[in-house]
């Protein structure tokens, strides 16, 4: 009996210690917070019909973004559709062979519900 009560009391001093280091404070990382956000072109938003290139700036600091163009947009060409902090996003404008003027919007989404960015292209016929 006296040994069956040495194993319940051991028992008793390991779940004891599990509790305890269990409710030990962790040195977690630091949460990360939202930081300033914006987007815009470099040079400017109207393209001449043969085409053309220029970069978004994107000044992201600590947070995270992504890119939506329309689906219906295959002349608007952005190669890198997500990334973080700042980056120089560049563009390419197909040549305009439709003989009409035509224009879409670049929407730049940051994290932690930052308010998008839109940035209205446009080009010539």
């Amino acid at each position: 009996m006296r040994r069956k009560s040495q194993y319940i009391n051991a028992a008793m001093v390991i779940v004891s210690l599990i509790i305890f280091n269990s409710c030990k404070k962790q040195n977690l990382p630091i949460k990360p917070s939202s930081s300033d956000f914006s987007a815009m072109l470099k040079m400017n938003s109207a393209f001449p019909a043969i085409g053309g290139k220029d970069t978004i700036v994107v000044k992201g600091g600590t947070n995270g973004w992504w890119v939506t163009i329309p689906d219906n947009n295959d002349w608007v060409i952005i190669t890198k559709r997500f990334g973080s902090g700042d980056f120089n996003l560049p563009v390419t404008v197909k040549t305009n062979t439709t003989n009409m003027t035509r224009e879409t919007t670049v929407i730049i989404n940051p994290t932690f519900n930052l308010p998008p960015v839109s940035i209205k292209v446009t080009q010539t016929k």
